[in-house]
Parts: C-alpha cells; sequence; structure tokens
C-alpha cells in the first residue's frame, strides 16, 4: 500500500513487476520495507515500475556478484562485501550512498562504477539528492508495515466479507461431505 500511495504505480504494475527484485532482494535479507521505498522512490520521479525494478535489482546482483566492477569497489570501500554488510545489518540506503560519495570523490558519474547502465541509474535515482525521498519513504514504510493488517481488520468487519465467510465455510463443509459419501456411492 504504501509503495503504491508514495510511487507513481499502481497494484497491477507492482504486481506484474516485484517478482524482478524480490528474490534477490529476500535472498541478500533486504527488507521488503526497504525494497518498496526503493521502488516508489525510483517511480516518485517518473521511472517506470517495471524499469524501476530491473534497475534495483541489477544493482543488487552486481553489488551481490563478486567479479562484478561494482561489488569490487563495495569491497574495497567497506572491506566487506555487500553481501555481508547487509547480514550485517546495513542497508541499501547506506551502500548506496558509499559508492555515490566514493564516485563523487574521485569525480566520475557513479553510472561508471556499474557494468550496466541499470544498476547505475537506480543508484543515481536513490541517493544525492533523491536520498532524501529514499529515506523519507523508508520512514514511512515503517510506519505503515501495519496499515495491511488495519485494512484487513476494516474489511473483514463487513457484512459482506461475513457473508462471503459464512457461503465459503459452507462450500467447504460440501465437498467434506461429498468426500464421506463418494466411497459409498
Amino acid at each position: 500500500f504504501a509503495t503504491v500511495n508514495f510511487g507513481k504505480t499502481t497494484f497491477p504494475q507492482l504486481a506484474r513487476n516485484i517478482a524482478d527484485v524480490s528474490p534477490i532482494a529476500s535472498a541478500l535479507g533486504i527488507s521488503f520495507e526497504e525494497v518498496g521505498a526503493a521502488i516508489a522512490a525510483v517511480t516518485s520521479i517518473g521511472v517506470p515500475t517495471t524499469i524501476a525494478t530491473t534497475q534495483i535489482r541489477s544493482a543488487l546482483a552486481e553489488l551481490s556478484s563478486p567479479t562484478q566492477k561494482a561489488a569490487q569497489q563495495f569491497d574495497e570501500l567497506c572491506g566487506k562485501s555487500f553481501p555481508q554488510f547487509i547480514k550485517e545489518g546495513g542497508t541499501v540506503a547506506e551502500a548506496f550512498n558509499m559508492l555515490r560519495a566514493e564516485a563523487d570523490r574521485v569525480g566520475v558519474p557513479v553510472t561508471s562504477l556499474f557494468g550496466s547502465i541499470e544498476a547505475g541509474q537506480s543508484v543515481l535515482a536513490l541517493t544525492g539528492e533523491n536520498a532524501g525521498r529514499f529515506n523519507q519513504f523508508l520512514g514511512e514504510m515503517d510506519k505503515a508495515a501495519g496499515s495491511t493488517g488495519k485494512a484487513f481488520d476494516i474489511m473483514s468487519d463487513t457484512v459482506g466479507f461475513k457473508w462471503n465467510q459464512l457461503k465459503q465455510t459452507f462450500a467447504t463443509g460440501l465437498v467434506n461431505l461429498g468426500d464421506v459419501f463418494e466411497p459409498l456411492v
């Protein structure tokens, strides 16, 4: 809900594209809230959802692959690999900001630290003047974590929801009854 609310995306767009980034984020131990905040921040500057998820996935993939230029650069900067950094409690925002600061320090575009333009563009979209937006959305994601449960509680307290529950219980009972009598018939 918060990703759609803060970003320029819709539920159908998010549903179609979240699988581009969620498997690698999950494997690295990156929270869904941080992924959602990143998607919201990138789409809020006008990047379509499908491109935003591809860009974020590309950056995470390059940073987690020891043979990639970005991963090697991160390891030199931080003294540990990106996956280890995340495992020890570091965030994507911190990692991206470190890379951006290093690029600025040596006077090169942050996109030059990555093998693909997509990966570099996500870092560009989430750092510098856009870092505040990313951090704001991340803070809002933490606050909104209970919003799904609240929405469900409100919806489940309606007559229509209760009626649908009753119909489903009845249908399940009929199936169970059919399973009992099937051998006899």
